[in-house]
């Protein structure tokens, strides 16, 4: 008898689990969906400064070494 319960509770809870997706799960999923390419474009704007950072330093460099040489 109670193997019968047990198998009736678990065949429920799957059946229970194999129901369409309601609007507040797919609401859900949309902003996951939107977080994830939020992340991206953050990801991808860091690495355009990192790089745009670099050759503002670059250039720093030279100009500092372009008015160390003129003074020489």
């Amino acid at each position: 008898m109670k193997l019968r319960i047990l198998l009736f509770s678990t065949l429920t809870i799957g059946l229970a689990a194999c129901e369409p997706e309601g609007p507040a799960e797919r609401l859900g999923s949309e902003i996951d969906q939107a977080a994830y390419q939020a992340e991206d474009v953050a990801r991808d704007a860091a690495q355009e400064l990192e790089a745009a950072g670099s050759d503002v330093g670059n250039a720093i460099e030279d100009a500092c070494e372009d008015v160390t040489d003129r003074n020489c």
